[in-house]
C-alpha cells in the first residue's frame, strides 16, 4: 500500500508540473508577422540582441537585389526554433533589404498550422527557413544551419543568382 501510495504522489507531481510547464508555454500557430511573433516570443527579442551575425554575410544580404519571400516555419516550444529564430530576426534588422519579405508561421508540436502550409511544405523538422524567388523554392534551412543561418541564406542566394 505505501509503494501505491508513493507512486501515485509521484505521478501526480510529474502531472502537475507538465501541467504547469503547458500553461506557461507560449505558442504562435499560423501566419504572423515579426510584431506578432516578438509579442508571443517575448525573449526572442533579447536573444536576437545578443548575436553578433557575420559581417561579410549581412553585406551580401544587404546589397541582394533579387525579391525573396522567406517563409519560416517554427515552434515556439522547440529550443532548435527559440536558438534560430532570434538570429534569423536579428539578420534581417542587420540586412535591412526591402527585397526581403518574411512570413513567419507557427506550427505545433505535430507540425501543424491552419492553414495546412506545414504539410504543404514537407515540414517535418523546425525551424525550416524556406527561400522562394518568383514562386519557385530555391533553397530551404532545416532545423540548424551548416555554417550560421546568415552564412546558410546568402550561399542558397548566391547559388540562386548565378542560376
Amino acid at each position: 500500500m505505501k509503494k501505491f501510495l508513493l507512486m501515485a504522489a509521484i505521478l501526480s507531481l510529474f502531472l502537475s508540473v507538465n501541467c504547469a510547464r503547458a500553461k506557461k508555454e507560449p505558442m504562435l500557430i499560423g501566419r504572423a508577422d515579426l510584431n506578432r511573433v516578438l509579442a508571443v516570443d517575448s525573449s526572442f527579442r533579447a536573444k536576437a540582441n545578443l548575436y553578433s551575425p557575420a559581417p561579410r554575410a549581412i553585406e551580401f544580404l544587404k546589397s541582394y537585389d533579387k525579391p525573396t519571400v522567406i517563409e519560416v516555419f517554427y515552434g515556439s516550444w522547440c529550443s532548435d526554433s527559440q536558438r534560430e529564430v532570434p538570429r534569423f530576426i536579428k539578420v534581417m534588422e542587420k540586412a535591412n533589404n526591402p527585397n526581403f519579405k518574411v512570413i513567419y508561421i507557427g506550427v505545433d508540436r505535430k507540425k501543424h498550422d491552419p492553414e495546412g502550409l506545414a504539410k504543404k511544405r514537407g515540414i517535418e523538422r523546425v525551424p525550416t527557413f524556406i527561400l522562394f524567388q518568383q514562386g519557385k523554392e530555391i533553397g530551404r534551412i532545416v532545423e540548424t544551419p551548416e555554417i550560421s543561418i546568415e552564412e546558410d541564406l546568402a550561399q542558397i542566394l548566391a547559388r540562386g543568382k548565378s542560376e
